[in-house]
């Protein structure tokens, strides 16, 4: 059987470049803070997928059948972390990009929330499952390649963040100068992820159909 590495790599990719919420915030924090302090929320974010992604695929039997029981209660957490953080954002002023007596609060702050977000966002995890269903265990039966599968979608995610980081810092200049259009462009896309991962399209799509 062979292997369609160029599906998986491209379906890895898209999801990992498309804009979503670890993006969008990853931009955001890279404009607010500096692409340099940016990498506190990236690690957080990167080590906490990296955990998402190993848990997964050690229980991804289990997961697979678990998963839809608590999908309800999974998009609830979600959709209301994902609106708190759209109103921060929109909250939010711009910062200083030099030194603080609150940087080790605010990097704490900033690596915890990312690191735990991995673990409440639905679509991350039922997408990391299907993916491993569908270009992993049948293909494999020993964990060496699904170890290189984790790594590709590690990578792919951390070099996301980074673009995306570095895209807001550069556009720093720029978006001082409309901070709160530009807060509520970011608050107005998380607000819509938050809306996506709550399932509220498919429902609305089928009442219009109807």
């Amino acid at each position: 059987m062979t292997y369609p590495f160029a599906a998986f790599l491209t379906i890895t990719l898209s999801s990992a470049f498309s804009p979503g919420p670890n993006n969008i915030m990853s931009m955001t924090v890279g404009q607010k803070y500096g692409f340099k302090k940016s990498f506190i929320f990236i690690l957080g974010a990167g080590l906490g997928h990296l955990t998402l992604l190993f848990i997964l695929a050690y229980l991804n039997g289990v997961l697979f059948t678990f998963i839809p029981a608590i999908q309800g209660v999974m998009r609830i957490i979600g959709t209301l972390y994902l609106t708190y953080l759209a109103w921060v954002v929109y909250k939010s002023s711009s910062a200083d990009k030099e030194s603080t007596p609150t940087d080790t609060v605010i990097n704490k702050k900033m690596f915890i929330s990312a690191y735990f977000f991995q673990f409440i966002n639905p679509k991350s995890i039922l997408f990391t499952i299907t993916i491993f269903s569908t270009y992993g265990f049948p293909y494999f039966d020993n964990m060496l390649p699904i170890l290189f599968m984790i790594c590709v979608m590690n990578f792919s995610m951390f070099s996301a963040l980074v673009t995306w980081s570095a895209f807001g810092s550069l556009l720093h200049p720029f978006i001082l100068k409309h901070q709160k259009a530009f807060n509520s462009i970011m608050a107005l896309l998380l607000f819509y992820c938050a809306l996506s991962v709550s399932g509220i399209f498919p429902i609305i799509q089928n009442l219009l159909v109807s």
